[in-house]
């Protein structure tokens, strides 16, 4: 799912949480609306570790042509592709930052701005028939070798 919809549903669902529990208050729903979207930070980490690139704008424009190559491969061939090592797409980040809740209470609330991010990529997942599978990042880690690269679209170069 792009950014533009994690935006939007995120801050539905947002304000949604703070008419049903104003306790939060609107620093607690701006907190999950935040991590909510910025959850992707991982998106761009993997470019930069991948193409080298600091170029924001780039990513974006990679991301989003990858997602598109993807989409003209069967289903089939779709699944045999990995989206990318996120290291912050997974149960572990979740169980870690409510862990950290006990400590620092706010955590509480980017866990469950993660949640709502997470769960909007699964949805997006079962409508583009994407990999299901994607639940632990460790378990993501030891499978990501198995999988053709993201970068297998690469364009050909032309031979002299």
């Amino acid at each position: 799912m792009f950014v533009s919809k994690h935006i939007i549903f995120g801050a539905i669902i947002s304000g949604f949480l703070l008419l049903v529990f104003p306790q939060m208050g609107l620093v607690g729903a701006s907190i999950i609306f935040l991590s909510s979207v910025l959850i992707d930070v991982d998106h761009y980490l993997y470019f930069v570790f991948v193409k080298k690139d600091l170029s924001l704008p780039r990513a974006f424009k990679w991301f989003k042509r990858t997602h598109y190559y993807l989409m003209k491969l069967s289903i089939k061939e779709r699944q045999k592709h990995n989206e990318a090592f996120l290291f912050l797409h997974g149960i572990e980040p979740l169980i870690l930052l409510f862990l950290f809740s006990k400590i620092w209470f706010f955590s509480f609330y980017i866990a469950l701005g993660f949640i709502i991010h997470l769960f909007l990529d699964y949805i997006a997942s079962i409508n583009f028939k994407h990999r299901l599978d994607k639940v632990f990042v460790f378990h993501e880690f030891l499978k990501y070798k198995k999988f053709k690269s993201r970068d297998g679209y690469k364009k050909r170069r032309k031979r002299n």
